[in-house]
């Protein structure tokens, strides 16, 4: 194929400079290209095949089933029409459909569930636009520290997954009891720079203006947030009602030292959302009894995410605000190879010093 006649003609010792290089930027393959003289598209499709055949030699299998040209035609039907059944690609090219699966999957062309998006009118746009100008009139290494929070709905999820079996053969393991009313719970959290999170509570009924600044205070979330910032933070929330309702603002604004103004329909800009994408992929097909067991799972998963892996989410904000600014507010979604590239230009990482007097560990970005 292609992609793959192109990284075959690297040298190996272009090969194992990609793979130093990818180790030494974080994957930033234009500049990896630029310094190798190579097509950085070219570097990339060698490093993951490396990746994922731990060998920097080309692929050695049975011959090929068909010629290059079908194979470019599969591609190029998929890429002009992503829509289109793997059946149909498969019968236009008189080929199986496991066929045209492998020859789209060596092309990095996966079947992914479509994502759905907020409609976004020019007021929204202008909205998110104000937000960026305020965030990128700073460096990110300028930026205060920013305190992103959210609710997010976690529900049991009884997707069983599958089982290996025959055609037309069905063991017992082929089939579950479907719950009619599997559990689900409203949590809310809290995430800053360097791994900091806020504890994780979760709503017991509907949430309103009350419920809400009640959970904050009785979680101590602001004492804990002061214990690490102090009084210099900003804090983020979206525009639900139960956030920007007057008895919410009056009680925020006599606690917090500083509010980011956040545009409607903007769930993309924040990075905390991502942190609910890990914590219910790590939840995935599991089972509980309890809503008070579904919370001590979600809050396992929580407490332990890795503190790099939550200063990472947490510091790709800048970017995504650099890429929203670029695209004059349009929606994020598809442009995540973008906002990484950015992100690689100024992303940090931690450094623990421990105090040798009182034995606390201090977290440093370097």
């Amino acid at each position: 194929m292609e992609g793959q006649k192109e990284w075959n003609a690297l040298t190996e010792n272009e090969k194992l400079e990609i793979i130093k290089l990818a180790a030494l930027t974080n994957n930033q393959w234009k500049r990896i290209g630029e310094t190798i003289g190579r097509n950085p598209e070219t570097c990339k499709k060698f490093f993951y095949s490396y990746k994922k055949n731990k060998t920097i030699f080309p692929k050695q299998g049975r011959p090929k089933k068909v010629n290059d040209e079908t194979e470019q035609n599969i591609v190029n039907s998929m890429r002009n029409n992503p829509t289109q059944t793997l059946r149909d690609v498969a019968e236009e090219n008189n080929v199986s459909k496991p066929t045209a699966k492998a020859i789209l999957n060596d092309n990095n062309i996966k079947y992914y569930k479509m994502t759905p998006v907020a409609p976004l009118d020019q007021s929204h746009k202008n909205n998110r636009l104000s937000m960026c100008d305020i965030i990128l009139s700073y460096q990110y290494s300028q930026l205060p520290p920013i305190i992103f929070t959210d609710e997010s709905t976690v529900c049991e999820d009884l997707n069983k997954g599958g089982i290996w079996r025959e055609w037309g053969h069905h063991p017992p393991e082929s089939f579950y009891i479907k719950d009619q009313h599997p559990l689900s719970l409203m949590i809310w959290g809290g995430i800053g720079p360097r791994g900091f999170r806020t504890p994780l509570f979760f709503f017991d009924k509907h949430v309103n203006s009350q419920s809400y600044m009640k959970c904050l205070l009785d979680n101590h979330v602001f004492e804990e947030i002061e214990k690490i910032f102090g009084r210099i933070y900003v804090w983020q929330q979206d525009n639900a009602p139960s956030h920007r309702s007057k008895y919410t603002q009056g009680f925020l604004s006599k606690i917090i030292p500083e509010y980011l103004p956040w545009p409607p329909k903007s769930p993309d800009l924040s990075p905390i959302e991502q942190v609910w994408a890990y914590i219910k992929k790590k939840l995935a097909g599991q089972h509980f009894q309890s809503k008070e067991e579904l919370f001590n799972a979600i809050a396992n998963v929580w407490d332990n995410i890795p503190n790099e892996k939550l200063h990472n989410y947490y510091s790709s904000f800048w970017a995504r605000c650099y890429i929203c600014k670029k695209t004059n507010g349009e929606s994020l979604n598809g442009k995540w190879h973008d906002i990484k590239e950015i992100h690689n230009q100024y992303r940090t990482q931690l450094h623990y010093v421990v105090d040798e007097n009182t034995g606390v560990t201090f977290i440093y970005e370097h």
